[in-house]
């Protein structure tokens, strides 16, 4: 979509937020689970290379790792490397192998999603690029490709990132995906049923996770340790405040991202760097870059993994560059202008020209942003902020009345609602 608005006569101040805000999820088991098909392995004649899938088939990617570099089995070494968290290393052994599939996978846990994106297209991956569409905020198209895979696990991902997880139940068992339907339930708050499944499917990490969604971290201590999860030891630790532990733990999973927000969190900016450079992870060194005001390579950082939102975002927030404000503005018009802007970016945009003064380009990039699937509650949020500070309460109640808290994926969105909503009952004539 054509976005026509222009931000580049817009005086004033700039809008301010933070890149940077996201970095503690990282911390957290991800929720959402996505599997991908596009390893083939098949084929596979001498007996080192069985044993070296039997390996890999049975946990043991160490071993594997071992068994596919002595048979010179590269695509097969890329899968060990990704499976002990080391995806540089595994996107080279891909690249060596010529496997485009594999590839894909390593820069999805490069968070590289557009180079992602490019090669599940080009092997007709489906379903890998509905994970791709997903990162890139670009839900009503990974909901798409999710469909045109058959993917309920990736349909049910796509309702628990749009705060739906009683669509994500019904898409997970759809699809048979008990621990999908695990997951959901874990977000509905259902923790025991949740346990339950785990339980029978004998996942000792969700029980760990189960328990420690119920706060019980001495229980989701023991199950991470059977289940020898050191990423979950790491969660436990951090959840205690013992941030030398969890990093201990983390470095131990080879978990290199994990290591790199614990060494921030830790103001060990040096050895954060250096985590996050060997894992790959741009956004977690954008993110360092900004809390370090070294806001030129905080963009690049992000510009490299295709995350326009935080690149604006970190345009926002130079403090350092006094023409960052024009050249931010210049910069997100040219993003707007070629039509691929993401909802996200879209209502980030208004925001920033509304501080701007810009308040009538705002209100027109939330009505296109209201026009994508999923982000009517969103933009209906935002619009209302805009006319309460217009003066227009009027306006600004009946958009903040049309919205059901379930339409806002993000909690704070939720909370905001909830207060405006207070606000207005606190009003006589409103």
């Amino acid at each position: 979509m054509k976005v026509h608005s222009d931000l580049s006569h817009s005086p004033g101040k700039m809008y301010k937020t933070r890149a940077g805000e996201g970095r503690s999820r990282r911390l957290r088991i991800a929720l959402v689970v996505l599997p991908v098909a596009g390893l083939a392995l098949a084929g596979f004649g001498e007996q080192r290379t069985n044993a070296a899938w039997e390996a890999y088939a049975g946990g043991d990617a160490a071993r594997a790792l071992e068994l596919y570099v002595a048979a010179g089995d590269a695509s097969g070494e890329g899968m060990a490397l990704l499976a002990l968290r080391r995806p540089a290393e595994a996107a080279e052994a891909f690249r060596r192998a010529g496997d485009n599939r594999g590839l894909a996978l390593a820069s999805m846990d490069l968070r590289d999603y557009h180079g992602a994106l490019t090669l599940f297209e080009a092997t007709g991956n489906h379903g890998g690029r509905g994970r791709a569409l997903l990162m890139l905020h670009r839900h009503a198209e990974a909901k798409e490709a999710f469909t045109a895979a058959g993917d309920w696990s990736g349909l049910g991902g796509v309702c628990l990132e749009d705060n739906d997880p009683e669509g994500a139940l019904r898409c997970y068992e759809s699809g048979g995906d008990e621990a999908g339907k695990a997951l959901a339930y874990l977000r509905l708050g259902r923790v025991e049923d949740a346990g339950a499944i785990f339980a029978r499917i004998k996942d000792s990490s969700g029980l760990g996770l189960a328990a420690l969604e119920a706060g019980d971290l001495d229980t989701a201590s023991a199950w991470f340790k059977e289940a020898d999860d050191q990423n979950g030891v790491g969660l436990v630790a951090a959840r205690h405040g013992d941030l030398i532990a969890a990093r201990a733990a983390y470095l131990k999973a080879g978990n290199l991202s994990a290591v790199g927000t614990i060494s921030m969190e830790m103001h060990d900016a040096a050895s954060a760097e250096d985590a996050f450079r060997k894992a790959g992870d741009w956004n977690g060194l954008g993110d360092l870059f900004c809390r370090w005001d070294r806001w030129v390579e905080a963009r690049e950082a992000f510009a490299k993994t295709g995350d326009d939102v935080k690149v604006l975002q970190a345009w926002m927030m130079d403090n350092v560059d006094p023409n960052a404000t024009k050249k931010g503005l210049a910069w997100a018009q040219t993003m707007l202008d070629s039509g691929n802007a993401s909802p996200l970016f879209l209502v980030q945009a208004a925001q920033y020209s509304a501080e701007q003064k810009g308040e009538a380009q705002a209100l027109e990039l939330l009505r296109q942003a209201a026009a994508v699937p999923g982000w009517e509650g969103k933009a209906a949020l935002e619009q209302g902020r805009l006319h309460y500070r217009q003066g227009n309460l009027a306006a600004a109640a009946a958009l903040w009345r049309s919205i059901q808290p379930q339409q806002l994926r993000d909690p704070d969105d939720r909370r905001t609602l909830s207060e405006c909503l207070s606000f207005l009952a606190s009003r006589t004539n409103f």
